[in-house]
C-alpha cells in the first residue's frame, strides 16, 4: 500500500527509485512510530513482485492462455489475506486485467487440514491433486530472466485512484 501510495504521489518512480527531498535515506509514513521504508527495502518488493508477475506471465504462457482469460484470482495465507488488490494491481504485483477478479480466500492451509482429518474423501481428492500436479521450474523456462527483470519495474500508469 505504501508502495503504491509513494508511486501515485510521485516520490518513487517507475524504477523504485525513491526520491526524498530532506536528506534521508527512509520514509516515515507515520513519525510517532519508528517504521519506516528505505530504498532496500523497495528493491526486494521488486525482486519479490518481479518473481510473482513473471510466474503468472510464464505459467499461462506454459498453459497456452492469455492472462486476460483468467476470470477469477483467489489470494491465500498472511501474504494473500492482507493484501489490498487494488495496490498490487498498481504496483505490477498483479496484472492490471485482474481489476474486479480478486477475491481474499484466507488461511486455506488450515482449512484444507482440517477437511482432510474430518473427511476421508478430502484424503482421496487430495492424493488425486498430488498425482495430476505438475512441478515447473520457472527460473528454466525459456525467456523467464527477460521477463522477471521487465516485470520488476513498476507500472507508469495507474489502475486505481488513491485518496
Amino acid at each position: 500500500d505504501l508502495v503504491a501510495w509513494l508511486r501515485h504521489s510521485g516520490m518513487m518512480d517507475e524504477t523504485g527509485y525513491l526520491e526524498l527531498s530532506d536528506g534521508k535515506d527512509a520514509f516515515f509514513p507515520d513519525h510517532k512510530m519508528q517504521i519506516s521504508l528505505n530504498q532496500r527495502d523497495i528493491r526486494q518488493l521488486q525482486l519479490a513482485k518481479g518473481a510473482i508477475a513473471a510466474g503468472i506471465v510464464m505459467l499461462c504462457q506454459r498453459a497456452g492462455i492469455r492472462v486476460e482469460e483468467i476470470t477469477r484470482i483467489h489470494l491465500a495465507g498472511g501474504f494473500g489475506s492482507f493484501i489490498r488488490a487494488d495496490s498490487a494491481i498498481d504496483i505490477g504485483l498483479l496484472p492490471a486485467c485482474f481489476t474486479g477478479k480478486v477475491s481474499t480466500a484466507g488461511n486455506t492451509s488450515l482449512r484444507g487440514a482440517l477437511q482432510v482429518i474430518s473427511c476421508f474423501k478430502a484424503i482421496d481428492q487430495c492424493i488425486k491433486i498430488t498425482h495430476d500436479a505438475k512441478v515447473v521450474d520457472l527460473a528454466a523456462e525459456t525467456g523467464f530472466q527477460s521477463v522477471f527483470a521487465e516485470c520488476m519495474l513498476f507500472p507508469e500508469e495507474f489502475v486505481t485512484v488513491l485518496p
